[in-house]
């Protein structure tokens, strides 16, 4: 027989998957880490990821190959990151090359993309 008390049935969870929920606990934590640490806009292929869902708020469609970079893509991710952030004003936004950006291993690593303060951490909206 199974006991139904409140907090039992998830403590008895956690200790047959202690594995499990340290890996989630570990996950959470360097993703969070990562989101705060790289840069807006540096992360691999985040701006095309960005247009792609900014596409398919303004348009309420989804895009066409040619129109987006990501546009090949399957649409459930974007979808989903459409419909959780379609309240977010984006309109200011404006992707800004670094001219002094350089692949060489001659320059130091500079930023792909200009940043201003308003992207430093604390976020504030």
């Amino acid at each position: 027989m199974t006991d139904t008390r409140p907090g039992v049935w998830l403590k008895s969870a956690v200790r047959n998957n202690v594995a499990l929920v340290i890996v989630l606990g570990l996950f959470v934590i360097l993703a969070t880490a990562y989101s705060v640490i790289v840069p807006l806009g540096e992360a691999p292929d985040e701006v095309p990821h960005f247009t792609y869902i900014r596409y398919i708020v303004q348009n309420h469609a989804l895009p066409v190959g040619a129109e987006e970079h990501e546009g090949f893509q399957p649409p459930l991710y974007y979808l989903i990151g459409a419909a959780s952030t379609f309240w977010i004003d984006t309109s200011d936004f404006a992707v800004r090359a670094n001219g002094d950006f350089s692949f060489t291993e001659d320059v130091p690593p500079f930023n792909l993309l200009l940043h201003t303060t308003e992207e430093s951490f604390p976020y504030r909206g």
